[in-house]
């Protein structure tokens, strides 16, 4: 017996209904992967953009310990391969201009001004990528004149701006800013792009964000906003008082501090008025005192002394000694120190005792028997060891680019570099030879010479060993006998330099994953090679009214990592001169005036288009002094409105009326200027239009007195209360004037009271107050965040910091 099992297929195809569903199902699971990818973009273009600024920041604080001074700006308009690209100027111009990419502003503090333009990052040895922000951007970078001259620098001083949304400075002094670093976040306006050009205008940005491209010394931090985006870093200078005066004692002062007091007079001569008596310490309130800019004083005394012998005079160390034309020596006055005196002595200076020199005919650095110097600490002071660190032998190493090289031996904490890299190049063709070769040529014939040059059989040499010559240099550390890589650098252009051996400013990572022969030099992973090629580059740049093209000859020279191609030949063979016409506009009231003899022609609107022939004479352009066709059809007289102008009644009358032009309230008097054109054409253009005599409009009804006229009037509230008084008052036809005073009506009273309010957490204990007192009543919105305190027990006070004055509620 068989059996047959039949099987049905369905061979129909998904219903519209399902696939609709499925659709549904993908949407649900893809959108919120959307959305969490963009945050995440988002998120990490921000948080890069601030490591970008937090680094600047770093490097310019570093320059400036090396260099006493900040870098300038460099062009923001400058592009890579200009010579100016990413370096500093430091050539201000006229406050209010910009030249070359940097702009020169006015200061608020007067006599000082301020330089704007992008990060100089190779002056800084900065990595090119850490200078633009995320957003494609060059960061902006604003620093104070004076403080980019060792001369003028001066750490109290600076020339910049920051404010707050509201327009409050947020440092003080205001406008003591020494520099400003800003991305112009996502949006991009006023931001500066890779091409040297304002990508998205300053005007496109908010209210809020113009102040950071609106060309001047003053610029906003603030956190992201809906209406901010920028990322802002600046610095600036301040010291805070070291006093303060005892609550329990008024006639005591007390250091805040217990071990040291900065001083900064600012006037070279302090008046009378200006002088203090700081009366007695106690024993834990004495310090040493710093001086941060000038202090001024005669002599500096022991703390009981009576005497000269117990006080030391400043001028010993800085003031000036003579000078009998071979040394400098004391001369009796008083000033500086020296272990010189001509004829009788000459022995160097090991210190200072009782307020006088020592002297001694030799200097002796040594340390105790069987130990070794080391080396000597900020203090002067000899360090040694029991046994100097072993130094390295001369190794071989493989380099970054994977050749073999030797390193010397060396001393612990010694420096070695080696180099490395290949070079294929050719024979180096000068002007000279391009000028005898490519005579002649097209730019077909040109192209293909240029073509045969670079078919030539390169050398491929190892362009390494020496400094002047390699692609990449790899600098190793002998630390106690043992080699370590320090750093790796690449030179990206011809002319560069590598930096010194210890240089952790920033490097720039050699790359050495190329992939095989790079023809046209376009692969940007070729850091341990470099090929040596030419080409022809064209474009229509003809002087003197010439057309046609004009011929650049370039080459790609070694070593160099970048795609950096030097000019080598120009040439304008290919430009000529050729018949041709332009056209030249010119105002039909120019016009007008011109062929009809009149002057100061107005009434016509539009341009009378000039066509003047250009011919050829020994192929130099010529144009022809008589337009050989003009066109006068743009030339109109133009249709104007009537001009109105009125008179108003006085303040408290008024009127009511109506005429063919509308109605009119409080209006005295009214006239009407009629504008005509005659319609008629004199020498082929239309004739000028006028405005007509002025007409006065009658009859208008007199102004009365305005019964029903109001005002508004806000006052502040009395002192030590915030906010505002709203009143109105009515004018007053019997005394054709507003009402007195005692008459206003109240609209409004939002008056409240402001005292000193503690922060969150807990205070400290201390003996003596700081600042306000908590709960104290204090001047609404004109005090910022300061110390202040309440009284605790046992003749101890709570003290907080960051108290603020804030408005009570009612």
């Amino acid at each position: 017996m068989r059996s047959t099992i039949k099987t049905k297929y369905n061979e129909n195809g998904f219903t519209l209904l399902e696939l609709a569903l499925v659709l549904v199902i993908i949407g649900l699971i893809i959108a919120p992967a959307t959305a969490l990818y963009k945050n995440y973009r988002i998120d990490k273009d921000w948080t890069e953009t601030e490591e970008n600024i937090d680094t600047i920041q770093v490097e310019l604080g570093g320059y400036r310990d090396n260099f006493r001074r900040y870098p300038c700006p460099a062009s923001s308009t400058a592009v890579p391969g200009d010579a100016a690209y990413g370096h500093e100027s430091c050539t201000p111009g006229v406050a209010g201009s910009c030249v070359d990419g940097i702009c020169t502003y006015a200061s608020a503090i007067p006599g000082q001004t301020v330089l704007v333009g992008s990060l100089p990052f190779k002056t800084l040895n900065l990595q090119e990528s850490e200078v633009y922000d995320r957003y494609l951007n060059k960061v902006t970078y604003a620093v104070t004149t004076d403080l980019t001259v060792p001369a003028t620098f001066n750490m109290s001083g600076g020339g910049i701006g920051i404010v707050d949304p509201n327009g409050n400075s947020v440092i003080t002094p205001s406008d003591t800013g020494h520099f400003v670093i800003i991305s112009h976040g996502p949006n991009k306006a006023g931001g500066s792009t890779r091409s040297g050009l304002v990508g998205i205008p300053c005007g496109s940005g908010s209210a809020t964000e113009q102040e950071n491209c609106d060309g001047n010394a003053t610029f906003l931090s603030s956190e992201a906003r809906n209406d901010f985006d920028d990322r802002i870093n600046f610095f600036s200078s301040v010291q805070p008082s070291e006093w303060q005066v005892s609550e329990a004692d008024d006639t005591a002062i007390h250091l805040k501090t217990l071990d040291s007091i900065a001083i900064a007079p600012t006037a070279d001569n302090l008046t009378t008025a200006e002088q203090t008596t700081v009366r007695d310490f106690g024993v834990g309130d004495s310090g040493t005192v710093h001086a941060d800019g000038a202090f001024f004083v005669e002599n500096l005394c022991e703390y009981d002394g009576t005497t000269n012998a117990d006080c030391f005079a400043p001028r010993r160390i800085a003031g000036s000694l003579a000078h009998d034309g071979n040394r400098f020596h004391e001369d009796g006055s008083g000033n500086g120190m020296s272990c010189y005196d001509p004829g009788v002595q000459d022995e160097f200076l090991v210190g200072i005792e009782n307020g006088g020199p020592i002297c001694n005919d030799e200097i002796f650095i040594s340390c105790p028997a069987d130990s070794f110097i080391e080396g000597i600490d900020g203090d002067g002071t000899v360090m040694c060891d029991s046994a100097p660190p072993p130094p390295c032998t001369g190794t071989g190493v493989t380099t970054t680019c994977g050749d073999s090289r030797s390193i010397p031996a060396t001393f612990s904490g010694g420096y070695e570099s080696v180099y490395s890299g290949e070079c294929r190049t050719m024979t180096d063709y000068d002007d000279a030879y391009f000028t005898t070769a490519l005579s002649g040529m097209n730019a077909g014939q040109i192209g293909a010479h240029i073509n045969s040059l670079n078919a030539e059989t390169r050398t491929i040499e190892d362009c390494g060993p020496n400094s002047s010559g390699s692609q990449v240099r790899d600098s190793y550390l002998c630390t106690s006998g043992s080699w370590s890589l320090a750093t790796t650098h690449e030179r990206r252009y011809p002319w560069y330099s590598f930096p010194s051996q210890s240089y952790n400013g920033g490097s720039w990572p050699a790359e050495t994953s190329y992939n095989g022969a790079d023809a046209s030099n376009s692969n940007h992973y070729h850091d341990c090679w470099c090929r040596e090629d030419y080409r022809v580059y064209a474009d229509s740049y003809c002087p003197g009214g010439l057309t046609g093209t004009r011929i650049r000859i370039q080459k790609h020279t070694c070593p160099q990592t970048q795609h950096y191609w030097s000019t080598v030949h120009t040439s304008y063979d290919l430009c000529g001169c050729s018949p041709s016409q332009t056209v030249e506009l010119q105002s039909c009231n120019s016009y007008y005036d011109e062929v009809n003899g009149t002057s100061g022609t107005s009434g016509l609107t539009g341009s009378v288009a000039l066509t003047y022939d250009i011919t050829c004479v020994s192929d130099t352009p010529v144009q022809s002094a008589v337009p050989s066709n003009i066109d006068t059809a743009g030339c109109a007289c133009p249709a104007n409105s009537p001009v109105i102008g009125r008179t108003y009644c006085a303040t408290g009358t008024t009127n009511s009326w109506s005429w063919a032009g509308g109605s009119e309230v409080g209006v005295e008097s009214l006239s009407i200027t009629n504008w005509t054109c005659p319609g008629t054409t004199t020498g082929g253009l239309p004739d000028p239009g006028a405005w007509d005599s002025t007409i006065d409009y009658s009859p208008i009804p007199a102004c009365t007195c305005d019964t029903s006229l109001t005002d508004t009037v806000v006052e502040a509230c009395p002192a030590g209360l915030d906010g505002t008084i709203t009143y109105e008052r009515d004018w007053d036809c019997s005394i054709s004037n507003w009402e007195v005073r005692d008459d206003w009506d109240v609209i409004s009273n939002d008056c409240k009271s402001c005292s000193w309010t503690a922060p969150s957490g807990s205070p400290s204990l201390e003996d003596f107050a700081y600042g306000e007192e908590k709960g104290a009543t204090c001047a609404c919105g004109d005090a910022p965040a300061a110390f202040c305190h309440d009284y605790a027990s046992g003749g101890k006070y709570n003290v907080w910091t960051g108290c603020q004055c804030e408005v009570q509620d009612d």
